[in-house]
């Protein structure tokens, strides 16, 4: 199975008519291969979801092309792409669940590119040309739609950020495609909010703190847990950390639940006196936080 093609992180916005942008939807990245009445559905990782997506796979089946597609599978709820629904519907391993999900919360194949079509690999052709024979391909079910393009990046950046949407993906006009590589032919910028967190444990791995264990305190001055992060944990960071740590320790957790301590590391409580603030990109359903990273401490 070809693994799908990743872009790379860009701070800012770059607008340029040498790029196109698109929406990056908040889901499960898809590879569909498609042999007439044949598909399957696989995972960046290569595991297949053929029979998790039953209405994205009979609508592909109906195409008499060979086709190979790169997209995102998507929840639309109420106007956006709902992240924890997907993951509920690519979870899903028994028949009925999987049915009472296509009922309650349909996929949607949100494709953004073609990369074979009727045998002709298309990797070394130019993003315009694929993406202008993904359009001939007039798909009708609705559980298949093909990404849009925009022209101008700034205002579809803005637009994103209105609607609580995750950001944008810039793709170079003439760029090819580069199968299981993180490449800046394709960029993504995204809206991530900024959190003042209380730290109140460090995890330990053979002795060396690999991450922190997050809280922050509601009314009641009580510390919730809300996560660990160990991105931007780095040498300067560890430093601060190491040096904090012998006044900070204590025995036992100043969380109000017991966070999930992995059976492979120590955990090393502390005092919740050290605070830090962190980047990220939304809330679990768990109420933790969702692609966090540490920017500094307080």
């Amino acid at each position: 199975m070809l693994k799908p093609m990743e872009p790379v992180l860009s701070t800012t916005v770059i607008e340029t008519k040498e790029y196109l942008y698109q929406v990056k939807w908040d889901g499960i990245r898809i590879i569909a291969e498609v042999e007439g009445s044949s598909c399957r559905l696989y995972t960046r990782h290569g595991n297949e979801r053929t029979k998790v997506y039953p209405e994205v796979t009979t609508a592909l089946a109906t195409d008499k092309s060979s086709l190979l597609l790169d997209g995102e599978m998507v929840v639309i709820h109420q106007g956006t792409s709902d992240f924890h629904q997907i993951l509920k519907r690519d979870r899903a391993q028994k028949e009925e669940k999987i049915k009472a999900l296509q009922s309650s919360n349909p996929a949607v194949y949100m494709i953004f590119d073609l990369l074979s079509y009727n045998g002709n690999e298309l990797l070394t052709t130019p993003l315009s040309e694929r993406l202008t024979l993904l359009d001939s391909l007039s798909f009708t079910a609705p559980s298949l739609q093909v990404c849009p393009s925009n022209d101008d990046g700034g205002h579809l950046f803005a637009a994103t950020k209105e609607l609580g949407w995750e950001g944008i993906v810039m793709k170079e006009r003439d760029g090819l495609y580069y199968p299981g590589q993180k490449h800046p032919t394709w960029k993504k910028a995204k809206h991530f909010d900024n959190i003042e967190a209380t730290v109140g444990g460090v995890l330990l791995r053979d002795g060396r703190a690999v991450s922190l264990l997050l809280g922050r305190r509601d009314e009641g001055k009580l510390l919730n847990y809300i996560g660990r992060v160990r991105s931007g944990l780095n040498q300067a960071s560890l430093h601060v950390l190491t040096a904090s740590l012998p006044s900070l320790s204590q025995s036992t957790s100043p969380f109000t639940s017991e966070p999930p301590i992995p059976s492979s590391h120590a955990v090393q409580w502390l005092h919740p006196v050290l605070t830090c603030s962190i980047q990220y990109l939304g809330w679990t359903p768990a109420q933790t936080l969702r692609h966090a990273t540490l920017l500094g401490f307080y």
